[in-house]
C-alpha cells in the first residue's frame, strides 16, 4: 500500500494547501515532458498525481487514512516480532563471544604460568654453576629466569594491560634459547591486528541514485509493496545504514529490518525476498 504523504514529503496532518504546494514542485521536478520516453519517472509523475487527487477530495482522504491506519498497525505488529528476534539472536551472539574471550584469556595465563615454572624448573635442575650453589645462588637463579621470562612474554604475547617490572629489561644470554618455544606459543595465542577503515558517508546524489534503482526494481518486476530490509555486508566500508532508513522513510517505504551480512559485495545491489524488498549494501 503507497503512503501518499510520504512519496509527497508531508506529514498525515498536511493542508490541502500544503498538499498542491507540494504536488507543484514534484510536478516540475518528475514532470514526464522533462524525462521523455522514461517510463520510471511516468510511472512516479502518475503515482504523485494520484496522491493529490486523494488527498485533496475529502471523502477520498478520509477511506484512505483510515485504510493506511489499519494497515500501518498490523505491519508495526510483525516489524515488531522481527526486532525482537533479532536482538535475542544478538545477545546469544554476544553472550558467545565474550565467553571465548574469557577462555583466551585464561589460555594464556596458563601457559605464561606454566613457560615460567617450567623455566625454572630446567634451570634449577642444571648442573650449570653461573650462579653458584646454595640458597644465595638458587635465589639469584630465579631472580635472572623471572627477569628473562617477563622480558620476552612482553615482547611476545598479547596481553591488554603491560606486567609490571622492576627489574632490568636487557635479556640474558641463556634465555635466547628459549625464544623459539615462545614463538611457537605466540602463533597459537596472538590476536589478529584489524585494520581501521574509512567509513564512506552517503553524498544526497548517492542517495537519490539508490531511490531510482529501488523504484526502477519495483516498476520493472511489478512488486506491490513498499516494505524494504536493508542488509550490510561486515566487510562495507559505508555508513551504518540509517541514514539511508531515514531518506527511504521519507520517501514512502517502510523499513522492515536492518541485518549485518556475511559474505564479499561490491555496491548495492536490491532484490525481492518474497515478502520485501532488499537492499544489500557492500563495499563501496
Amino acid at each position: 500500500m503507497n503512503n501518499y504523504y510520504h512519496l509527497l514529503g508531508l506529514q498525515e496532518n498536511a493542508s490541502a494547501e500544503q498538499i498542491n504546494d507540494a504536488y507543484k514542485k514534484l510536478a516540475q521536478k518528475f514532470h514526464p515532458d522533462k524525462n521523455l520516453d522514461d517510463p520510471f519517472f511516468n510511472s512516479l509523475f502518475e503515482q504523485i498525481t494520484e496522491a493529490k487527487q486523494i488527498l485533496t477530495d475529502k471523502d477520498k482522504k478520509s477511506e484512505y487514512d483510515l485504510l493506511l491506519t489499519n494497515y500501518s498497525d498490523a505491519f508495526d505488529l510483525f516489524t515488531q516480532q522481527r526486532i525482537e528476534d533479532e536482538f535475542n539472536r544478538q545477545q546469544k551472539r554476544k553472550h558467545f563471544e565474550k565467553a571465548t574471550a574469557r577462555r583466551k584469556k585464561v589460555a594464556i595465563l596458563v601457559s605464561i604460568t606454566v613457560l615460567t615454572g617450567l623455566l625454572i624448573f630446567l634451570w634449577l635442575g642444571s648442573k650449570s654453576t653461573l650462579f653458584g650453589s646454595g640458597s644465595k645462588g638458587k635465589f639469584q637463579a630465579i631472580q635472572e629466569i623471572a627477569k628473562d621470562t617477563l622480558y620476552v612474554l612482553k615482547q611476545n604475547l598479547p596481553q591488554k594491560e603491560k606486567l609490571k617490572d622492576s627489574l632490568d629489561n636487557k635479556p640474558s644470554e641463556t634465555i635466547i634459547k628459549q625464544e623459539e618455544k615462545v614463538e611457537k606459543i605466540q602463533t597459537a595465542f596472538s590476536k589478529k591486528t584489524l585494520k581501521a577503515k574509512y567509513i564512506k558517508p552517503f553524498e544526497s546524489e548517492e542517495l537519490d541514485r539508490i531511490y531510482v534503482a529501488i523504484k526502477s526494481e519495483k516498476l520493472k518486476n511489478n512488486y506491490n509493496t513498499n516494505c524494504i530490509t536493508i542488509k550490510k555486508t561486515r566487510s562495507s566500508n559505508v555508513d551504518n545504514g540509517f541514514k539511508i532508513g531515514g531518506y527511504l522513510q521519507q520517501r514512502g517505504f517502510i523499513i522492515s529490518g536492518r541485518e549485518i551480512i556475511s559474505g564479499n559485495v561490491e555496491g548495492i545491489h536490491v532484490g525481492f525476498n518474497g515478502l520485501c524488498l532488499t537492499l544489500t549494501i557492500g563495499e563501496m
